[in-house]
């Protein structure tokens, strides 16, 4: 009895010096971990967006489309074609002593470097400028060796490509080996093709793959890639493949059990994966009321942002079931800011000790806070 006496003599005299000494810090301002609840709520500059069950599966971050609709319909190439700026070998054998080429004691005669021109032609000694793009090399050879077989009996002829430059692709970027890679019949869709050049070493959903095609061009993330075979879409000759790293993450700050980064490494991570992340609410700090979601930009599904708004806030209400239930559906974006403001009882606790020193169990600071 005496103990509680003594506890309320002295919130009684603890009260009074806090009504005295704040009239001197008036002008000064209390130590705190971020803005307060109304601070928040009374901002001009970003839009409040209170956030129910009802209404979070409206506000879903939008499905990124991938690669556009001509990269996906897209036929496998056909690498045993010919196509422009190919080198090619051809050896010829005749069956005659002195042939068109000379001597064929020594062998084949090798004409090479023969170079598909912009018109898509080969030029072949004896034969001519003929169609070379779009044949594949036993054609071009039967073609060779009829022409050729007007002006030597019966020669046979072998086509072969000098090098790979007609048919690979270029792989640069956050990749393990950047580099010229030739097409063949295994890597003739992108997600192979990364696999041949060792993968990436961050997360599939950290990753962009952009596909530069002439003067068009497509990405996509490479977890959609890996998940849907729709965008694991052909890779043509030529193309210019960029691997991007992107480090997608949110913060979490506040009356939170731990404040930290959190990287986005994880398919559809929600606000509750955040908070329960971060250890939960503080018991003894946070406002349960008092959730929320900081983000530059308009979220789909809501108002459009009034005149000179910096972004928006959405807030959660934790004290209610459906707002926990509202968490676990709302999807993060990249650099979302979470905050839990703190309650008011921890202000007047931070007072409290910058006044008078001391610190008192949390139920006596209610008490005296709310005057009882």
């Amino acid at each position: 009895m005496r103990s509680k006496l003594m506890a309320r003599h002295f919130g009684t005299v603890a009260a009074a010096c806090l009504s005295t000494a704040c009239l001197s810090l008036a002008g000064c301002s209390v130590p705190s971990s971020g803005p307060s609840r109304s601070a928040v709520q009374t901002e001009a500059n970003v839009d409040i967006v209170d956030v129910t069950y009802g209404s979070v599966l409206s506000m879903q971050e939008p499905i990124q489309k991938g690669f556009p609709e001509s990269f996906v319909r897209q036929p496998l190439p056909t690498i045993d074609r010919i196509s422009l700026d190919e080198k090619l070998q051809l050896q010829v054998f005749e069956n005659v002593d002195k042939g068109l080429f000379g001597a064929t004691e020594a062998g084949p005669t090798v004409i090479a470097p023969l170079t598909v021109d912009s018109e898509g032609k080969l030029s072949v000694p004896y034969v001519g400028r003929i169609d070379a793009v779009g044949k594949s090399l036993e054609e071009l050879r039967a073609v060779v060796e009829e022409k050729l077989a007007e002006q030597t009996p019966d020669p046979q002829v072998i086509v072969s490509r000098m090098d790979e430059s007609g048919l690979s692709v270029s792989i640069s970027g956050d990749i393990r080996q950047p580099g010229i890679y030739p097409l063949d019949i295994p890597t003739r869709r992108i997600n192979a093709l990364l696999s041949r050049a060792g993968g990436v070493a961050a997360s599939p959903d950290q990753v962009k793959v952009e596909i530069r095609r002439g003067r068009n061009g497509g990405s996509a993330g490479l977890r959609a890639i890996q998940d849907d075979p729709r965008q694991d879409v052909a890779v043509l000759p030529g193309d210019n493949v960029v691997v991007r790293a992107e480090h997608r993450r949110v913060f979490v700050l506040g009356a939170i059990g731990a404040q930290k980064v959190i990287p986005l490494d994880q398919p559809n991570m929600v606000l509750i994966d955040a908070v329960a992340a971060s250890g939960g609410l503080n018991n003894d700090a946070a406002n349960p009321e008092a959730v929320y979601v900081f983000r530059r930009k308009a979220q789909a599904g809501t108002q459009p942002p009034k005149s000179g708004s910096v972004g928006t806030v959405f807030r959660f209400n934790f004290s209610e079931p459906t707002g926990v239930l509202a968490a676990g559906e709302f999807g993060l974006w990249n650099s979302d800011v979470i905050y839990i403001a703190e309650t008011g009882n921890v202000r007047f606790s931070r007072v409290l000790k910058l006044l008078l020193g001391v610190t008192l169990p949390a139920k006596q600071i209610s008490d005296m806070a709310s005057g009882g």
